[in-house]
Formats: C-alpha cells, sequence, structure tokens
C-alpha cells in the first residue's frame, strides 16, 4: 500500500523524532541514519536536516555538516506551527555565538529569530531563549 503525500510527511516526522530521542542517548549514528531515512519521507522540514548536522559535528563530518545546515537554511521555516517551532530553535542554537560552525554563527541573527519564535509560540522556555539571545548579541 502506498501512503500519500502527507502520511508520508507525517512517517518521515515520526522518524525525526525516534532520531531525537536517539540524540538524547548520545546514539550519534543512529539518530544520523534515522534522520536520513526522515528525509526520505519528509526533505521538505528544515529541522531535520539541521538535527542531522548537529549529529554529524558530534562524528566529526564538518563537510555533511555544512552542507546540511546551509540547505536546511535555503529551505527557510516551515509553515506548519511544530515544525516552524522546531525550525527556529534549531536556526536559534546554528547561528548562537555557540554554533558548531563559525561560519554560521550570527548573534543578532539568532536574535531576531527567537523575536520570531516568541511571535509564533510564546513559552517560557522560549521568552527564555529570547532574553539569551538579546544578552548574547550585546542588545540586552
Amino acid at each position: 500500500m502506498k501512503l500519500d503525500a502527507a502520511e508520508e510527511v507525517k512517517l518521515g516526522r515520526g522518524m525525526a523524532y525516534q532520531a531525537f530521542s536517539a540524540e538524547q542517548q548520545e546514539a550519534w549514528r543512529p539518530a544520523k541514519d534515522l534522520y536520513t531515512a526522515a528525509l526520505q519521507k519528509a526533505p521538505e522540514i528544515p529541522w531535520i536536516r539541521m538535527r542531522r548536522g548537529f549529529c554529524e559535528i558530534k562524528l566529526e563530518d564538518e563537510e555533511a555538516a555544512r552542507s546540511d545546515f546551509a540547505k536546511a537554511i535555503s529551505q527557510g521555516v516551515s509553515t506548519e506551527k511544530a515544525d516552524a517551532v522546531n525550525d527556529l530553535q534549531f536556526l536559534i542554537t546554528l547561528r548562537s555565538r555557540g554554533g558548531p560552525l563559525a561560519e554560521f554563527r550570527d548573534p543578532k541573527g539568532a536574535m531576531a529569530l527567537s523575536r520570531r519564535l516568541v511571535e509564533l509560540d510564546r513559552t517560557t522556555d522560549n521568552v527564555l531563549l529570547e532574553a539569551a539571545c538579546l544578552a548574547e548579541s550585546d542588545q540586552y
């Protein structure tokens, strides 16, 4: 039985959540492999590609990570709210001063992304993330 496009994306998103759980256990290679499988189902969701990039950093494959980060950035932010929240949170991580690759660090950009995140989903965690971005960008 063939899944329709929406079901494929849903399946890909579920695989990505499994991959994120593997990351929490520091199982970088299995997580990366799950993200790769998820991207075959849902290539249009940027946060999945960013998370795979973070795994690639842990696996010391900077070139692959650089490629995933650049592609995810070029995709913009998802239209589906839960994906957009994840996109923004992981873009902020990438853009922050402590981001994994220097060429993607942009504290002022992280601040703008954090404002957008709070507008989209005003939670305590997101407000605290915005405050951290403000402090990091020397505009607090």
